[in-house]
């Protein structure tokens, strides 16, 4: 499987735009798997962790039903995480695919690709796509975040790196659940709108500072619903 990692050499198979253009397909989507960016500087190249989750992805997607693949993540300006993502998923061959460059942080990626995405289309099954490290952070916050409004599960990819580059990212992944604590303890469970603001509040780096998180949902839904009719009416 060739996997294209040069986007100013990338030829779509067909017209892509941001949030994507969904798959022509009669029978309903089950599954919506959602390929999470890693956010090493898109200009220095994929880094491999991104990579192998992308590898992770096309995997699912072959072995899933009636799927969806999504890309996610908004570091990085124009050569966001999830447009980058999207590009290569497609190149790779898979159909075109909606994209959410949004997100700064995990719970960003979880909200915004469920409300804005995976319920708009009536999907209730989501795998999130990430390395073993990240898969700690994903899990613990799914439970609580998306609690009763999809049901996931969550596909890792291989380590690429060295065992010694693991276990520094695990140490890093168990010294931030102290925050995750505090978001469940603060955060209804199963309220992810609310989960977010509590981020835009309460996170260090202030990642959505200046974005009105409702429109953000908003802008994303109606990206892949007018995409959706251009598919229908063709």
């Amino acid at each position: 499987m060739v996997i294209n990692t040069r986007p100013e050499e990338y030829t779509p198979r067909q017209i892509y735009t941001t949030m994507g253009h969904l798959p022509r397909q009669v029978a309903p989507i089950r599954t919506g798997i959602v390929v999470l960016g890693h956010s090493d500087p898109i200009p220095c190249g994929p880094s491999t962790r991104m990579l192998a989750r992308i590898r992770e992805g096309l995997a699912v997607f072959a072995r899933s039903d009636s799927p969806l693949a999504i890309g996610s993540g908004g570091v990085g300006g124009a050569d966001a995480e999830g447009r980058y993502i999207g590009r290569i998923l497609n190149e790779s061959g898979i159909a075109p695919v909606p994209c959410e460059c949004y997100s700064k942080e995990t719970v960003g990626n979880l909200v915004f690709t469920t409300l804005g995405i995976i319920l708009d289309l009536d999907i209730r099954n989501v795998r999130f796509v990430t390395d073993p490290p990240h898969a700690l952070r994903i899990e613990a916050l799914a439970h609580h975040i998306l609690r009763g409004v999809v049901n996931f599960d969550v596909s890792t990819c291989g380590w690429p790196l060295s065992d010694e580059e693991l276990e520094i990212e695990f140490a890093k992944e168990r010294a931030g659940m102290a925050f995750i604590r505090q978001l469940r303890s603060e955060v209804p469970a199963g309220d992810p709108m609310a989960a977010l603001r509590w981020v835009a509040t309460n996170h260090s780096r202030k990642p959505y500072s200046g974005i009105d998180l409702g429109l953000a949902v908003e802008a994303i839904r109606q990206g892949v619903r007018a995409d959706l009719r251009i598919e229908v009416a063709a």
